[in-house]
């Protein structure tokens, strides 16, 4: 495909519907109501953002990126939680603009680095990311754990403090 003009904006409720199917095209499903949720309180998180990538009117490209403070160290921490470009728009720099406005963005906002997590199946996205200045980490290693209410973590309130 020829390369086209490309806008790289915030994220507003009326791209749920694009946003919700890139979610859903990267295998994570996501109702557009939901989407529309999230862009919604996105927009009064200074913390969080929602960029799309939009070429004569289409909303071809999203990424979310988040920054939180750190303990350990000064300034904040910037995660990249999701990143897509729909497949006829590959290759032609949209990811790269996509991740341009997110370091723009966690630089702003004091981030020391901005990490990003890729499945192990997606090599494309890996050689990507390393085209483009990131390192693989060889030092951690991710874990995640789905949350359900027990009666223990029920009973918890956020000012508690463990005994």
């Amino acid at each position: 495909m020829k390369s086209q003009k490309v806008r790289i904006r915030q994220a507003s409720r009326q791209d749920a519907a694009a946003v919700s199917r890139m979610m859903n095209d990267l295998g994570y499903s996501i109702e557009i109501a939901a989407v529309e949720r999230k862009l919604s309180d996105s927009q009064d998180d200074a913390g969080n953002f929602v960029f799309v990538a939009v070429v004569n009117g289409a909303t071809v490209g999203v990424l979310s990126v988040h920054a939180m403070p750190l303990l350990h160290a000064e300034g904040l921490f910037a995660t990249i939680t999701s990143l897509f470009v729909a497949p006829d728009y590959r290759r032609q720099g949209i990811g790269s603009q996509l991740l341009a406005h997110a370091e723009a963005f966690a630089l702003r906002l004091g981030c020391i680095s901005i990490n990003v997590a890729s499945a192990h199946h997606r090599a494309d996205a890996h050689a990507f990311y390393q085209a483009i200045g990131f390192t693989q980490d060889v030092v951690n290693t991710h874990f995640r754990k789905e949350m359900k209410k027990t009666e223990q973590t029920a009973k918890i309130t956020c000012g508690d403090v463990a005994t």
